[in-house]
């Protein structure tokens, strides 16, 4: 039997981190929903690592607190979050956006060693430089 497909704007309200975001839902019939979710298809490096945040830096390029996206679901995993593809206004795809950059893995990849194409040092990313030492 074939899952149903549900498709819902949702407003961003934050990048949680590379591959998921907080939004809220509009369900219709002025309902909403506040919830996590993940961005299909792709894993993205795991926070605090340096590559953890240049992948949530440039996820928060992408999609801005207020901004409105459109929600094609896919499942829930196994945290309850909703995994969904998410098109922004202009059309694009975020994962797609995501995956071309480097900045994930497509899941169906991850058997691979492939690596993330990005920076090893946080220094290298003005807005996450390493903390001075005295």
């Amino acid at each position: 039997m074939k899952r149903p497909v549900w498709i819902a704007s949702a407003t961003i309200l934050e990048v949680h981190d590379g591959d998921t975001i907080k939004a809220v839902l509009d369900l219709g019939f002025r309902i909403s929903y506040t919830t996590f979710i993940r961005v299909a298809g792709v894993n993205a490096p795991e926070l605090p690592t340096a590559q953890g945040y240049a992948s949530q830096h440039y996820l928060r390029t992408l999609l801005k607190p207020g901004d409105v996206v459109t929600c094609r679901s896919k499942r829930l995993d196994k945290y309850g979050r909703s995994v969904c593809y998410i098109t922004r206004a202009d059309g694009s795809d975020v994962g797609a956006m995501i995956l071309s950059t480097g900045h994930g893995l497509s899941v169906n990849d991850m058997l691979q060693p492939a690596p993330y194409n990005l920076p090893d040092d946080l220094a290298e990313l003005p807005e996450y430089g390493k903390a001075e030492t005295t």
